[in-house]
């Protein structure tokens, strides 16, 4: 069963999907570029134990988002809204590459209300060239957002030199290529970026959580993945008792039909 709704609030409103009616919760966050209905392939097999609701992030999906940037209180808001809406007061937590860097970011503030968190490839853990990105002040970020709109070349001549440099990957200066071609893909991944800012992961923080708490871990990796350093990754469930890692063989790409079989 798939249905869509939307939550009404101060700074914009929050599209969302449902999949299936079951008597546990599922909150997901999808990745960048896509939308809550990326988890739509999981409806029918998780059908009768979950009911999942799966937002779509400002600059994506349907969502409307006035600020130029949103926040760890306006996600943690949203959720209060959706768990108020869809009465729960415990829930697991999936997030996808970005929706994996918000589900880990905000473990440590949902930490009493968490029956679990799946990380499918979570991005700001192990991520290739995110630490370029991620040591521009929150402030410069926003100010790129200005200058991003009418795009021009110059993004891409710094990324070029800082490949040729050693700095950046292939991989990144491809992905970058990609997304600044487009205005509507260029802003998204600029407010996005800029967002991003706001959710930091640190691991003791969130491990510390885990452990005291006793929140199951699953950690779900491609073998094949370009963007995520696949050990270091697997570095960070060390010294989780409850934790479980699953390699399986494709790339980044790992939300399906396939993946509904770990819940």
């Amino acid at each position: 069963m798939t249905e869509r709704d939307w939550i009404e609030l101060p700074h914009g409103r929050l599209h969302y999907w449902k999949f299936g009616k079951g008597p546990e919760l599922l909150l997901a966050f999808h990745g960048f570029g896509e939308d809550g209905h990326a988890f739509a392939g999981w409806a029918e097999a998780l059908d009768k134990r979950w009911t999942v609701l799966a937002p779509d992030l400002p600059w994506h999906g349907q969502t409307l988002w006035e600020p130029p940037v949103w926040k760890r209180p306006d996600a943690l808001h949203w959720i209060d809204k959706l768990t108020e809406k869809h009465p729960a007061q415990h829930f697991h937590c999936v997030g996808y590459s970005m929706g994996g860097r918000l589900a880990l970011s905000l473990t440590p503030e949902l930490s009493d209300r968490l029956t679990g968190v799946t990380l499918f490839a979570p991005d700001g853990l192990a991520t290739r060239d995110m630490w370029v990105a991620s040591r521009i002040p929150a402030w410069f970020r926003r100010g790129l957002i200005r200058i991003a709109r009418p795009g021009g070349k110059w993004a891409l001549r710094i990324a070029e030199k800082a490949y040729n440099l050693g700095i950046m990957s292939g991989f990144g200066l491809k992905y970058l290529r990609y997304h600044w071609t487009n205005e509507a893909r260029r802003l998204r991944m600029m407010h996005t970026w800029a967002a991003m800012g706001h959710f930091p992961v640190r691991p003791a923080q969130i491990k510390l959580a885990l452990r005291k708490g006793k929140i199951p871990l699953r950690l779900v990796l491609g073998e094949k993945d370009e963007f995520i350093k696949r050990e270091e990754a697997l570095r960070f469930t060390r010294n989780i008792e409850q934790a479980q890692c699953i390699i399986i063989p494709t790339d980044h790409r790992l939300i399906s039909a396939e993946t509904a079989v770990y819940f």
